[in-house]
């Protein structure tokens, strides 16, 4: 970072301009004191077991793969809505079976950017185990994008930004665990707070974190990645969000949930668009992104935040950023856009942040 840029986040930072989750941690850059806080927070991951009985379960399921179906239920002592996530390979398992997956669950959803694990539960009838997740009223990010599309509504870059910093400190504490996502994209990004305009106003949660916990107790089916839900999401397969190498060999890693941010990335610049949309066939996308194929700069999107996804998408894992390093691009990035807002705005009379205002 520049002498320039340090300066300027320094006087922001004095006033408050920059998203507060970028810098609760006074560590940011070494994760010792985020290790600190996790084995804390550890402690108090314990996920209750409550009977299906609780809940009031809607019949219609919001989305379904091979892996999973989700419903929306009504937790009726709780008073509150909750995403009822039936795993569909797992009416042969014992709660023993999770109980480790179960306790790590309880451990990441006490991050305030992935979605929680509120409690399990079994059905009735098929015995399967489900999970009992906070509910989204707004939905997954790529319904709320493909929305304002549709309504031709603005976003902001300082929200796109916004999001993609939010998206970016909950895969560093997922990284912090040794866990992989696998499949990270805007279909498994939760909304629970939005405003087109204002960024701080946005809260968005990552879900599905736990299909790399799951997959080696056989509750994916066999499947290293399950296929895309087929009611609220688009009909895109996830190799348009893979690595090469987990096209070419089914290897994950934190480098290839970097690859899938980036394309992340690009469908939050692109208001939900479906990458590689030109090209019908998932096989012919696979076949181009191995050979070196990448994704176009999405219009309006400055080349600060293209850069970024650019180098998301290097061939080799070692030359791809780490999710810390991502985010403090992401801060500069928020910055210098705020600059530019801050030119178009007038401090004297308040009637934006002064952002430049100890300039």
């Amino acid at each position: 970072m520049s002498a320039l840029h340090g300066t300027q986040i320094s006087a922001s930072l004095e006033m408050g301009t920059l998203p507060t989750s970028v810098y609760e941690r006074p560590d940011f850059h070494g994760l010792e004191g985020s290790t600190n806080q996790a084995h804390d927070k550890e402690a108090e991951a314990t996920v209750p077991h409550i009977q299906y009985s609780e809940l009031a379960v809607e019949s219609n399921a919001l989305a379904a793969s091979s892996f999973k179906s989700v419903y929306k239920a009504r937790w009726e002592k709780k008073g509150r809505n909750v995403a009822l996530l039936v795993l569909c390979h797992s009416n042969q398992a014992t709660l023993s079976d999770m109980e480790n997956e179960i306790r790590m669950f309880g451990t990441l959803g006490k991050h305030k950017h992935l979605a929680e694990l509120l409690a399990t539960c079994t059905q009735a009838r098929s015995e399967k185990k489900c999970m009992v997740m906070e509910f989204a009223a707004l939905g997954s990010l790529d319904h709320v994008l493909s929305k304002a599309d549709e309504d031709g509504v603005d976003i902001s870059n300082l929200v796109k930004i916004t999001i993609g910093m939010q998206v970016a400190e909950a895969m560093t504490h997922l990284h912090l665990y040794k866990v992989v996502h696998r499949n990270l994209a805007t279909r498994n990004i939760l909304v629970f707070r939005f405003d087109p305009q204002n960024w701080k106003l946005v809260l968005v949660k990552v879900t599905d974190y736990g299909l790399s916990l799951l997959v080696n107790k056989g509750f994916t089916g066999g499947a290293s990645v399950p296929e895309v839900a087929t009611i609220s999401s688009n009909a895109a397969g996830p190799t348009r969000w893979m690595a090469p190498e987990s096209i070419m060999r089914r290897v994950y890693s934190e480098k290839s949930d970097v690859w899938s941010f980036g394309v992340v990335m690009y469908e939050v610049w692109t208001l939900g668009m479906i990458p590689y949309h030109l090209i019908a066939d998932d096989e012919q996308v696979a076949r181009r992104v191995t050979q070196g194929e990448r994704l176009s700069q999405p219009d309006n999107c400055p080349h600060q935040l293209y850069a970024i996804m650019q180098d998301c998408w290097k061939s080799a894992q070692k030359d791809r950023p780490s999710m810390p390093q991502l985010q403090t691009a992401l801060q500069e990035a928020f910055m210098v856009e705020s600059l530019e807002a801050a030119k178009t705005e007038c401090v004297v009379c308040l009637t934006a942040e002064p952002v430049m205002a100890l300039m």
